[in-house]
């Protein structure tokens, strides 16, 4: 069980980080001071960064379900882990 624990302690851990980013550089934008992460990457980046931080940002919302999937998984039916 400790495998699926630490793979959703990780997967929590990288969608924190992506939305603290995405919200924090929501801020930086208001203000005005320089270019947070929306304007950077959605705004003013290149056809490829905005893919890639579309998909980057929806890979971890996958990854993330999918560890609480299979840590819920192993909670209700604990002998699948054999």
């Amino acid at each position: 069980m400790a495998h699926y624990g630490d793979s959703l302690l990780w997967a929590a851990f990288d969608l924190q980080s992506r939305l603290w980013n995405i919200l924090y550089g929501y801020e930086v934008d208001r203000a005005g001071s320089s270019r947070g992460f929306l304007t950077g990457f959605l705004l003013e980046g290149s056809e490829q960064q905005k893919l890639y931080v579309r998909y980057s940002t929806a890979y971890l919302l996958k990854h993330f379900a999918a560890g609480w999937k299979n840590l819920s998984a192993t909670l209700i039916c604990p002998w699948w882990e054999q």
